[in-house]
């Protein structure tokens, strides 16, 4: 989970760190190390800005877009069904979540599943310590970025993917411990590939074309001054990750182990 990354005239390298969106104890398994590394840093880039501003900025984008509806994706009797099954096994009534997008249902019911929803995620204790720090402090997609992925996400394809979910849920807790013991064995061609077997059509928005975007804006923020960066796992490892992207630029990149 931990990367180094150099240019010939590097005095010091910048930390590249893959994190995890999802919010249990096992989650903050290498916060003793994260800290360590902040504390050495005054420049800290999460993947997106967590300040108060960019939230109020993208939290109208989690609803469905006007004039859109669930049951314009899934009749009311499918509906019914999968919420009587999450009420069962995550207790969650969906029905409250029915005015937003499938992508923020699913996260909520996942997090559930972990027993996480009232964790915070290891991106938001990098923010939070990083301004107790006084570090400076950015995402490396900007709020705006982050709106224009939400709005092009498979909607339709979301919300086949919820009623898929809904028939195996021991599954789905099964894929997300796998996820969580591929984290804290730092492997991450495990993570990557668990990552991508669930996007479907997002693979190619979320992953390769976002990787190219993160892998040069990191590498130019380096070169201005050496930088923490963390973002999530699933980006780092593949043909089109992030490291290979930055070994392509330039970059001496090298896994800094424990």
């Amino acid at each position: 989970m931990f990367w180094q990354i150099t240019s010939s005239s590097d005095s010091k390298p910048s930390i590249v760190y893959g994190t995890i969106h999802l919010s249990t104890a096992s989650c903050t398994i290498h916060w003793p190390r994260v800290e360590d590394y902040l504390n050495r840093y005054d420049h800290v880039f999460t993947e997106s800005s967590l300040d108060r501003e960019a939230a109020l900025f993208v939290r109208p984008f989690m609803l469905l877009e006007e004039g859109l509806k669930v049951f314009d994706f899934i009749t009311p009797e499918k509906w019914q069904k999968i919420r009587n099954i999450y009420i069962k096994y995550c207790g969650i009534d969906i029905d409250y979540l029915k005015m937003y997008r499938p992508i923020f249902i699913i996260t909520q019911l996942q997090l559930s599943l972990m027993n996480a929803v009232d964790s915070p995620p290891i991106d938001q204790m990098i923010w939070d310590h990083a301004v107790q720090n006084e570090c400076q402090l950015s995402g490396l997609e900007s709020p705006h970025e982050q709106v224009e992925i939400l709005k092009s996400l498979d909607i339709a394809g979301h919300y086949r993917f919820l009623v898929r979910m809904s028939k195996n849920i021991s599954n789905t807790r099964k894929k997300l411990n796998d996820l969580i013991r591929a984290y804290g064995n730092e492997d991450i061609v495990r993570l990557y590939r668990l990552s991508k077997s669930t996007l479907g059509k997002d693979q190619s928005r979320l992953i390769a074309q976002r990787n190219e975007l993160l892998a040069r804006r990191i590498w130019d923020a380096h070169l201005r001054s050496p930088s923490f960066f963390s973002f999530g796992a699933g980006h780092l490892a593949g043909g089109h990750g992030v490291l290979r992207i930055l070994k392509r630029l330039g970059a001496t990149v090298t896994a800094i182990m424990n």
